[in-house]
């Protein structure tokens, strides 16, 4: 009977230990996907998550909610993100300037690129390299001539930033004399081109500046963009001229966990990205804001592609001499 009754609850405490573990995964599996969003309410990245959502949360059987964690580059939300158990349930929508850029210029930051793992294609804008609309220029040939006669001011975002990482990569090429301005934002920076204070800028050919440029308020010298562009057929591309080949800025945006995160945890969520960024709705919001949806990635090719970037701009910083500060 003593016997019995051990293995009566032995058998019950196993029962109990399965069950708990069940119920454990059941919770877990369930819990609501997080996007965090490392820019206030109201700009792109925010746009996106939150047209994002509800078509992942549909597609995972899940919520998904929204979390504006913002400062630092994107680096506080990048911290937030990756400091979470990698299970699938954090996401964070990223580009180079949260994951590439704040390792090479933030002193004591505890995070590398590489702890990153892109999910999927996202959202791209090729960069362009706008003008002011009176420049005595408005191509490359006729913009590297005037550079020789007087040095032309370029404006950017900031210090290490990815527009002044173009703008020296393609000053390094061709030879332009060039005087870097930097700016604490887009939008100082665009009044003071058109009010004809500096010259020129690489930034991002989408949303209000493609409104801009439709008014004559600012000129385009080129795209640079790997391939013609159905969307900007009139427009002319940097790859064309020969000190330019292969000088490819595209501008994108997608979603990322840490590199921790497993690939049966991280495939469905790159499948269900890859269709909802197919979505006729999801196609019409990306074309309002003036981008596009790059071909559907899978996760060795986000990761190929990724690598290649992390390259690319490791390899500018060292050509500005760009350090933590």
């Amino acid at each position: 009977m003593l016997r019995r009754a051990l293995i009566l609850t032995t058998l019950a405490l196993a029962a109990t230990a399965i069950t708990g573990q069940a119920a454990a995964q059941t919770a877990a599996s369930s819990r609501p996907i997080t996007i965090y969003v490392p820019y206030p309410a109201g700009g792109i990245s925010d746009a996106q998550s939150r047209t994002i959502a509800p078509h992942l949360s549909k597609a995972m059987g899940v919520p998904v909610v929204v979390e504006n964690l913002t400062g630092a580059s994107g680096s506080i939300a990048a911290t937030k993100m990756l400091s979470n158990p990698p299970d699938g349930h954090s996401l964070m929508v990223v580009s180079p300037s949260e994951t590439i850029l704040p390792p090479l210029t933030i002193a004591g930051l505890k995070y590398q690129s590489e702890d990153f793992r892109l999910l999927a294609n996202g959202i791209a804008a090729p960069t362009a390299l706008l003008a002011r609309a009176n420049l005595e220029a408005s191509n490359v040939t006729e913009l590297l001539a005037l550079s020789q006669k007087k040095e032309l001011t370029f404006g950017s975002i900031g210090l290490g930033t990815m527009p002044q990482l173009t703008a020296e990569d393609f000053r390094q090429r061709t030879g332009a004399k060039l005087l870097h301005v930097p700016y604490r934002g887009g939008a100082p920076l665009l009044q003071d081109m058109m009010g004809g204070q500096i010259d020129m800028a690489f930034m991002p050919f989408a949303g209000p500046i493609l409104g801009m440029v439709a008014a004559g308020k600012l000129k385009v010298i080129g795209l640079a963009s790997p391939t013609r562009l159905a969307a900007y057929p009139q427009s002319p591309y940097l790859n064309d001229y020969a000190p330019l080949k292969d000088f490819n800025y595209p501008v994108w945006s997608t979603f990322a966990v840490s590199k921790a995160v497993p690939d049966d945890i991280a495939l469905p969520l790159n499948k269900a990205l890859n269709d909802i960024m197919q979505m006729p709705e999801v196609q019409a919001w990306v074309k309002s804001a003036g981008s596009f949806v790059p071909e559907s990635f899978t996760l060795k090719a986000a990761a190929d592609f990724y690598d290649g970037e992390v390259r690319k701009i490791r390899g500018l910083a060292k050509l500005v001499n760009l350090q933590a500060q």
